[in-house]
């Protein structure tokens, strides 16, 4: 039996992810979920790459934009279709806090240590100039900025890319294995259902129908793809090769730091 529904999951800007949940629409964006009873809609109107979802209650408007156009016209079909002859005014829409997830809060993390790292670099590079003066001290300055970020930028992706492979060798061990379908009309989008009969969707870039994926048991919505071991190690190890390009850089914004300071280079 399939776990997915013909009806498509639109996912628009900012986040904002609008689904069909039995006699329910789910609207969950980055930080709230309104859970929406059908019974409370008047309306579902697609515009072009957007959804309304018009309440029976007072003027209030649920607005998702970003979203494809071709699926917003068969999702507010379908809703449509579904929706009762009479609704209910004092049907109640549920609101509830969306906690941030596991992979959500690293994310966050890295990005913060990431601008930490990039506003250091700038004021390394700031330093160097001014120590070196002139000139050559200009050249300096830019140089030790872009290295600088192009340092930043290779550690966090690579350290990113380590974590990851990391992270697939633990789930896949220690994790839940399930199968995950290929959503309709959702190129590169699988649902999988949790032990609790939630249904979750991940993005992966592939061609086929199922795939295998492992979640968290202590947070499902933390998955990985099941992929061969030899892609796995060829991941890491480049991910492995970026840190490692990005530390070498990042050391040679040291290098220009104390050569300035030390009053090896001579500014013209």
């Amino acid at each position: 039996m399939s776990i997915t529904s013909p009806i498509p999951v639109l996912r628009g800007s900012q986040g904002a992810v609008l689904r069909l949940d039995g006699e329910a629409l789910v609207l969950t964006r980055p930080h709230a979920q309104l859970r929406i009873p059908l019974a409370a809609v008047r309306r579902v109107r697609a515009e072009d790459r957007s959804v309304s979802v018009e309440l029976a209650a007072g003027a209030a408007v649920h607005r998702v934009a970003g979203v494809s156009s071709a699926a917003a016209a068969v999702f507010a079909a379908a809703v449509t279709a579904a929706l009762p002859e009479h609704p209910d005014e004092e049907a109640v829409v549920v609101t509830s806090t969306v906690a941030e997830t596991r992979p959500q809060r690293r994310i966050r993390l890295l990005k913060r240590w990431a601008l930490l790292l990039g506003l250091v670099v700038t004021a390394v590079s700031a330093v160097t100039g001014i120590a070196t003066g002139g000139l050559t001290g200009i050249v300096l300055g830019v140089m030790s900025l872009l290295c600088g970020a192009l340092g930043v930028a290779m550690t966090a992706v690579g350290l990113g890319g380590l974590w990851l492979a990391h992270r697939q060798r633990y789930l896949l061990r220690h994790g839940i294995t399930v199968e995950a379908e290929r959503l309709p009309d959702q190129p590169w989008t699988y649902a999988y259902t949790d032990t609790d009969g939630v249904s979750r969707s991940l993005w992966a870039k592939s061609a086929s129908a199922t795939l295998e994926v492992a979640y968290a048991p202590g947070d499902p919505s933390e998955v990985v793809v099941r992929r061969s071991g030899a892609r796995t190690a060829r991941e890491a190890a480049f991910a492995l090769g970026l840190s490692a390009c990005g530390l070498a850089a990042l050391g040679g914004v040291v290098v220009l730091l104390v050569g300035s300071l030390q009053g090896v280079y001579v500014g013209v």
